[in-house]
């Protein structure tokens, strides 16, 4: 069919437009979820605890994860090992919060629009890039960290390189699969830019409390403990406590 010139340039006229302005709120979702999670110092940490939350969740013994940790670190920084190489081949570090959700700042975002430019604010904005683009990649580390540890653990219990690889990045997140629905709402500023873990996370929680409460025992105890820690160190009872959690904000 024939469209009329005059409609056909308003209407490709009005996709560009439409394109552009998602790009630029794509963009400013990223930008904004890089300033809250891989350039906070104290996400980094979290980002670290929660990921050893889900590996002990997982399957994997409080007891042999600084055996895991260790063995890792030697075998990312020698970038060789089995576990390493099985991440390596299977696509572990491109399927991470940090590459998926972040758009690491190499990309046309800060990217320098001429190697020519020079002065000032070209300099400034080369160091942002660059400490932006360190901060995501030490953030993406810690992930991969986390899953090369899990398929370690795997493959010590006999299980095939392929099935290690699925272990891992159910129970740590391959944030690249997700439903178009979900893509969209993460990356938008009026949608709900951090829904892939969520979404992730739960199915996980929900399968442990079925398959193995007793796992989540040691957070149990934690909060039991630190509760009776605090009553005794400043000489509570109950009664005191629940007095004090009723006057908090």
């Amino acid at each position: 069919a024939l469209i009329i010139k005059e409609i056909y340039d308003d209407f490709i006229e009005s996709m560009d437009s439409v394109d552009t302005e998602m790009g630029l709120l794509e963009k400013t979702t990223a930008l904004w979820k890089l300033s809250k999670v891989a350039l906070n110092p104290p996400s980094q940490v979290r980002n670290f605890v929660s990921n050893m939350v889900l590996l002990q969740l997982s399957g994997i013994p409080m007891r042999k994860m600084p055996g895991y940790f260790i063995e890792t670190l030697k075998q990312m920084r020698a970038k060789t090992g089995e576990a390493y190489n099985i991440a390596r081949r299977n696509g572990i570090g491109a399927s991470t919060f940090s590459s998926q959700e972040m758009n690491l700042l190499q990309n046309e975002f800060l990217k320098i629009e001429s190697n020519k430019e020079t002065g000032y604010f070209v300099k400034m904005r080369e160091m942002a890039e660059a400490i932006a683009r360190y901060a995501s990649d030490f953030y993406g580390k810690t992930e991969a960290l986390g899953k090369i540890m899990k398929i370690t653990h795997e493959l010590e219990k006999g299980t095939s390189p392929t099935d290690a690889v699925i272990e891992a990045n159910k129970w740590l997140f391959d944030y690249s699969l997700v439903p178009e629905p979900v893509n969209v709402l993460r990356k938008l500023p009026i949608g709900i830019p951090f829904l892939t873990f969520y979404y992730k996370a739960f199915p996980r929680m929900v399968e442990t409390a079925i398959k193995t409460p007793w796992r989540f025992a040691p957070y149990v105890a934690l909060n039991m403990g630190m509760a009776a820690l605090f009553k005794e160190s400043n000489d509570l009872d109950d009664d005191d406590v629940e007095k004090l959690r009723s006057v908090l904000p």
